[in-house]
């Protein structure tokens, strides 16, 4: 049994310590966790995907996708 995270739980952890202006890039975010992407298709599709089931947890913030840049705006 591993104990890797998930991408859901990555990208959990790291939208929540964004503040109001604060963003992360979605190509880095999928270069960075490259070794989950092995049998994924598209990269871009999975992430989306796995971004609108992270904001459903938080639902007292607020991200916007810009340009490839995901940013807190509330």
């Amino acid at each position: 049994m591993s104990n890797q995270l998930t991408l859901s739980e990555i990208l959990i952890l790291k939208l929540k310590k964004l503040e109001i202006g604060q963003s992360i890039s979605k190509s880095e975010f999928i270069e960075d966790h490259s070794d989950h992407y092995d049998n994924v298709l598209d990269e871009n599709k999975c992430f989306d995907n796995i971004l609108v089931k992270v904001r459903k947890t938080m639902p007292e913030k607020e991200f916007k996708t810009i340009n490839g840049l995901v940013t807190r705006i509330k």
